[in-house]
């Protein structure tokens, strides 16, 4: 159903949690035995090199990040796009599983979005992006529609297990004939869609632009055509069978909107420059004097404002 779209993604990767010593040579005691306190030194020790490589320098490039952009980043956009990944994942319920299985918690998803925020006002003020460009951006393109689908897929090389052409058409039209007789979209979803992620959640595939996006042509055009709360015809694509519906399409504000909106130019900046968000980090690397003695860590930001050094 999505293209695959080569996209160069911004790479911090931020850790689940960040180990730290704190007050005047205070040390923290995780927990306590008779055989002694295990420490956040202890902790440290017995991390894998690489492991605590990456989090030392996680930790430092979020604690410039934030230092230099968080006050630009407002509290009621980021609860905003927490608010749209949860419901990205399926709802709170799903979401807060979700978290429980990867060990974050709901202040540490807000601080990893707020830094990714931070990461992306940092590409857009070194290519001179303002206020300006990013409402212009959202004039073209206010709308967002709320789509849900079911997939029937059809077999291929690749996917050998999948229904042939005619059976994947046969099925498709008794999930059409079901739904005309009143039968619940969400649960033919769930049941039939060979899109397990969407078909998880009743199809949905949450709110998205119908001027840019990763669906394939067919799908795309089918969905423009439908009103909301309308379901499309059987819709032919590599993918096999679509059936399309529309739950929702409204104009969403600026606010609503502005950290999609500034992610997507700050990838295609990226995407035009790969040295963009190198220089971007190397000059705010020198603003804020970033050192280390430790060699791991030394060569991981050496290798992020370098990536061709050795």
């Amino acid at each position: 159903m999505i293209k695959n779209k080569k996209r160069i993604l911004l790479p911090l990767l931020l850790a689940g949690a960040v180990i730290t010593t704190t007050g005047c040579n205070k040390v923290d005691t995780y927990s306590s035995t008779k055989a002694g306190d295990v420490t956040a030194n202890d902790v440290i020790k017995a991390l894998p090199e690489n492991e605590l490589t990456n989090t030392v320098a996680t930790a430092t490039i979020q604690k410039i990040l934030l230092d230099k952009y968080g006050n630009k980043i407002s509290d009621a956009s980021i609860e905003k796009e927490y608010e749209k990944v949860m419901d990205q994942q399926g709802g709170k319920e799903a979401f807060e599983n979700l978290m429980k299985q990867q060990g974050l918690s709901m202040e540490k998803v807000k601080d990893n979005i707020k830094t990714k925020a931070a990461q992306v006002q940092m590409v857009l003020e070194s290519k001179g992006i303002g206020e300006d460009k990013l409402k212009a951006e959202y004039e073209k393109d206010k709308k967002r529609a709320r789509l849900s689908h079911i997939l029937l897929g059809i077999k291929t090389a690749g996917n050998p297990n999948e229904l042939s052409d005619d059976e994947a058409k046969k099925k498709g039209d008794e999930i059409l004939n079901k739904l005309k007789n009143g039968e619940d979209f969400a649960t033919l979803a769930k049941e039939y869609s060979t899109d397990k992620t969407s078909a998880a959640k009743g199809g949905d595939l949450g709110y998205t632009s119908l001027e840019e996006n990763n669906f394939v042509p067919e799908f795309n055009k089918e969905a423009k055509e439908l009103k909301s709360g309308e379901v499309s015809k059987l819709v032919k694509s590599e993918y096999g069978y679509h059936i399309i519906k529309k739950t929702d399409e409204k104009e969403f504000s600026y606010n609503d909107m502005k950290l999609e909106i500034a992610e997507k130019l700050a990838l295609q900046e990226i995407n035009k420059d790969q040295k963009t968000l190198t220089d971007a980090f190397k000059k705010l690397f020198e603003e804020y004097n970033v050192k280390s003695n430790n060699e791991a860590v030394k060569k991981y930001f050496e290798k992020l404002v370098n990536p061709t050094a050795k």
